[in-house]
């Protein structure tokens, strides 16, 4: 499926759930003009309701991660909107585990390019916001990353290699509380990267992308499927 131009990597990458203004209005949209032909919605309700149970798969992560109390930790996360090139927070999967951690006890410290103004509105003064991605890292415990922006990515292969779009980390095996220890970090990533891109991961990800810029054999000038070969 990576190698259709109509869908490709952008679209399969796992994730914390879809949100945004469009497709989850879209989806009940359709079961309530099906159920009112009387056409059958289980397929669209099922992945309404999957996607609702997804948005609580990373508050439990976290949860676990701590043996079911987050009281007293400080939580740092990293993407709010709902995907990245966007200030938009509707439905974000962000806004669920923030509020999970508040109503646990715990402190949570954002970093977003573009949607923090918006996160602020709901949120107010609960939480804590930075401009700056490693700012938010001081002190914290644990790092969710929740969306994929491209400033994320390289720290992202710099811990694990990974491409997930939602993902935990703890702080305390990635970059503790000290700036000395941040700063490790951000030197790392280059490294890193350059090791991620020489892995079979890598390379296949090259070829199949290679193949996706190259241009279709262009078709012989006699070729029309729509008339039939002469006897």
């Amino acid at each position: 499926m990576c190698t259709d131009r109509r869908i490709g990597w952008e679209f399969l990458n796992p994730g914390a759930g879809y949100g945004g203004s469009c497709f989850p209005k879209d989806v009940r949209a359709l079961v309530s003009q099906a159920e009112a032909v009387g056409g059958d919605t289980r397929i669209l309700k099922t992945i309404d309701e999957v996607n609702e149970r997804q948005k609580a798969v990373m508050p439990r992560k976290v949860l676990a991660h701590f043996e079911g109390d987050v009281r007293g930790k400080k939580i740092a996360v990293w993407g709010l909107a709902f995907k990245p090139g966007t200030d938009d927070i509707r439905e974000a999967p962000s806004i669920t585990l923030i509020e999970s951690l508040l109503n646990g006890g715990a402190e949570v410290s954002v970093h977003d390019p573009e949607a923090m103004k918006n996160i602020e509105a709901i949120f107010g003064d609960q939480i804590t916001y930075h401009d700056e991605k490693y700012a938010a890292l001081k002190a914290c415990d644990a790092l969710v990353v929740m969306t994929d922006w491209e400033e994320y990515k390289d720290w992202i292969l710099a811990s694990c290699c990974g491409t997930a779009m939602a993902m935990l980390y703890s702080m305390a095996a990635i970059a503790s509380t000290g700036t000395g220890s941040l700063s490790q970090t951000r030197t790392s990533t280059a490294s890193a990267k350059n090791h991620y891109d020489r892995t079979t991961v890598g390379r296949k990800r090259q070829r199949v992308k290679a193949r996706l810029r190259t241009p279709p054999t262009p078709k012989p000038s006699w070729h029309n499927p729509s008339k039939p070969l002469s006897s």
